[in-house]
């Protein structure tokens, strides 16, 4: 499915605007949110004409559900030229150095998109620490509306990103329905395809930094997959699978247990790439793509499929040369790291607002408890995002901006994602006393830099209303805007976090042993 073009995504934003959004103007700047993305217009399409399945031909089941909107990742020149100037090893396989788990079974639920994302989460642990996480948690607790066999089955990264960034319980939704997150431990809410009950489990890990990698510029432009892969563990990826899973098709083959699709950019499965191997023969395939190299795979249909579970796709694989394939990296903390995380966005980052590549976004919360602010955090909207974060204490109603000015970091990131900064000077906070977080966001081309929350019907009906007055967007930093005029669940993605230890301790990245002459990768480019 090829993307919209830039003329009718404007026409169908001014549509939005004038008919419904009601948006007000700042500095003769037009406010917008992001456009529908095609894969999404295409599945929504696709489903009000029952053509949707949770399942393969052979009964496989399936889940990945592209998000809402369209969101372009791709890298800045510097980015890529740091990518560029490593060697890389021709094979690399995560399982023989310990970092990947045992395969696991999905069947009958739409959760690969589960599976995806914490084996990912599991493989950055490995093999300092072997707790598998459960997917049956962040499926009955995504909150989000795809369904299948159990509600909330369908998903995708930025779903998992917003499960996971919540950490645990946080509040209710509207209807009083608690708020749970993640990850908890496997063996503590074991996989029960069959219930939409989960068990009341404690986060094990705090997550603090999703990386979202840029899409790839060509099929043999594989640096950011393997750094990451290098430097992470695996990468949760979208991908287009057709056809049956336990006979040839033009597109699989059984046999060498390798698939190559050349005809849909857009993902309805979730799997992990654990390797590479660049001269993984082309001759492999059913169809034969134009070049070798395939990356290794993990699956979630059990060991009896592909090889015990693993298998292979072509770099050429037209849905991970597409803007819609994912490919993100999960990473985790000790939950020492910080006590309390607050918060407005439960469902995470899925729209973003502005009307040039430079705006700002706030969120004022009431501290619950006396103890110290150590760290903020945001979602990265376009990669090579510059931030200045500001913190005030005791702002003025509507003017978060205002107060006493406590501390103050700048940064660039190089990726889209979700990323926690700790602060340089730390905030003394008491129980009852008002605080803000004032981001300006500056993108080297996202004309809407500021990530927000947003209800949409189909997708995030439950997503909670949001109370007046904590959350703002500015186009100058001095004339706000209470981001619910957008809409009543519309709340910038901004946490703060409070307590914890002194210094944060991530879990220590593994060495990766070089291979021959390699270089080894230096330290990872999201810092």
């Amino acid at each position: 499915m090829k993307p919209l073009t830039f003329a009718l995504y404007v026409t169908i934003i001014a549509v939005l605007i004038i008919s419904a959004c009601g948006c007000t103007t700042q500095s003769s700047t037009t406010v917008t949110t992001a456009p529908l993305s095609s894969a999404y217009i295409g599945y929504q399409q696709n489903t009000s004409a029952g053509k949707v399945t949770m399942h393969t031909p052979d009964g496989q089941p399936l889940g990945y559900v592209p998000p809402p909107k369209y969101i372009q990742k791709r890298a800045t020149p510097a980015v890529i030229q740091a990518l560029h100037s490593q060697i890389y090893p021709s094979t690399y396989d995560l399982r023989t150095l310990g970092k990947v788990n045992p395969v696991e079974q999905q069947y009958p639920c739409g959760t690969c998109w589960t599976f995806g994302v914490l084996g990912a989460l599991e493989s950055y642990l490995l093999p300092n620490s072997t707790t598998q996480f459960s997917e049956n948690h962040l499926k009955d607790n995504s909150l989000f509306d795809e369904t299948d066999c159990c509600p909330n089955s369908g998903g995708n990264a930025l779903v998992a990103a917003a499960y996971l960034a919540r950490w645990g319980t946080t509040g209710t939704l509207d209807n009083g329905t608690p708020i749970n997150a993640g990850p908890v431990s496997l063996s503590c809410d074991p996989y029960n395809p069959g219930s939409c009950t989960s068990q009341n489990c404690s986060a094990v890990e705090h997550v603090q930094n999703i990386y979202f990698l840029p899409e790839k510029q060509s099929p043999t432009d594989n640096d950011a997959i393997k750094s990451a892969l290098m430097t992470y563990g695996s990468i949760e990826i979208a991908i287009n699978w057709e056809g049956d899973t336990f006979s040839n098709t033009p597109y699989w083959n059984m046999a060498t247990s390798a698939y190559y699709e050349n005809n849909v950019q857009t993902g309805n499965h979730s799997v992990s790439i654990v390797g590479w191997d660049d001269n993984y023969p082309a001759t492999n395939f059913s169809t034969p793509p134009p070049g070798n190299g395939a990356y290794i795979c993990k699956n979630s249909w059990g060991t009896r499929w592909g090889q015990q579970g693993f298998f292979y796709i072509s770099y050429y694989d037209v849905c991970l040369n597409g803007p819609y394939s994912d490919l993100a990296v999960f990473t985790a903390e000790p939950t020492t790291n910080y006590k309390t995380n607050y918060q407005y966005d439960p469902f995470g980052w899925d729209d973003q607002l502005g009307g040039s590549t430079s705006a700002y976004g706030a969120n004022v919360f009431n501290a619950t408890s006396d103890g110290t602010l150590k760290a903020i955090s945001f979602y990265a909207t376009d990669p090579s995002t510059q931030y200045t974060a500001n913190v005030y204490v005791n702002p003025a109603a509507n003017d978060p901006a205002s107060g006493t000015l406590s501390s103050t970091i700048s940064g660039t990131v190089p990726y889209q994602g979700y990323y926690t900064e700790p602060l340089n000077t730390t905030v003394p906070l008491t129980t009852g006393e008002t605080f803000s977080v004032v981001i300006k966001f500056t993108t080297p081309r996202n004309n809407r830099p500021v990530p927000i929350q947003e209800r949409y019907q189909g997708v995030s009906d439950a997503a909670p209303t949001t109370p007046t007055g904590v959350s703002f967007f500015s186009t100058d930093g001095t004339k706000w805007i209470d981001v619910t005029t957008y809409g009543p669940a519309d709340a910038v993605c901004i946490h703060a976090f409070a307590d914890g230890q002194a210094t944060p301790t991530p879990s220590p990245i593994p060495t990766v042993t070089p291979i021959s002459t390699v270089t080894p990768i230096p330290t990872p480019l999201p810092i």
